[in-house]
């Protein structure tokens, strides 16, 4: 992890991540293992195996000592995502969820689409909700993302929420979802309780600017 924080040379960081790997989280402190996600992540590195593994461990838990923050599982997983491309993570996601049986890991994963907010990914949260074959929690659950993607497209422009939202990021309707979702993985960069709470209005924002 050291390695992977200090260099920069392809072949370092191909053996930094092989070490980890062969690694248990018994084996490693979790908020180190989530700050080393992130930085990669940052940095434009596919992290996504390494972070499916945070879902075996429904009690992960990430402390943010400067901010006094604690990221529990679905942060903590979602977090390092938020720097990347959507197009890239969300197929991949659809293909974890389809075959998760924890309900806190399908509670994570269902939160993560939920934060991508492209078409596939509000598809995928719609199958989720609609499909027999998945668990109640997991139908539940997307159900409930669904509502709220639903919900915040309702609002007029007009609407104390949404004048609050645009005053936080300093953006409104007008603005695209290529900007707004440029501005989002550059506010995701840092990690704090202030941009999580810029991240739901960047969110809310971005379903504004798309319809599904």
């Amino acid at each position: 992890m050291q390695l992977l924080a200090k260099s920069k040379l392809p072949e370092d960081l191909n053996l930094g991540l092989q070490s980890i790997s062969k690694c248990s989280l018994a084996e490693i402190e979790h908020t180190p293992y989530f700050y080393t996600m992130h930085a990669l992540a940052s940095r434009g590195i596919d992290t996504l195996d390494l972070q499916f593994r945070i879902l075996a461990k429904q009690k992960f838990s990430a402390y943010i000592v400067a901010h006094a923050l604690n990221l529990g599982q679905d942060y903590a997983f979602i977090y390092p995502l938020l720097v990347q491309d959507e197009s890239k993570y969300v197929p991949r996601l659809a293909e974890r969820a389809r075959i998760e049986k924890d309900p806190t890991a399908s509670a994570t994963l269902t939160k993560a689409f939920f934060y991508a907010a492209t078409s596939q990914a509000e598809s995928a949260l719609k199958s989720l909700a609609s499909g027999a074959s998945y668990a109640p929690a997991t139908r539940n659950s997307a159900a409930k993302m669904v509502e709220q993607a639903t919900f915040i497209r309702s609002l007029v422009a007009s609407d104390s929420n949404i004048r609050k939202l645009s005053e936080l990021i300093g953006m409104d309707n007008s603005a695209g979802e290529t900007e707004l979702r440029s501005k989002r993985r550059a506010r995701m960069r840092s990690i704090s309780d202030e941009a999580l709470i810029e991240l739901d209005a960047y969110t809310a924002f971005i379903y504004r600017s798309f319809k599904p």
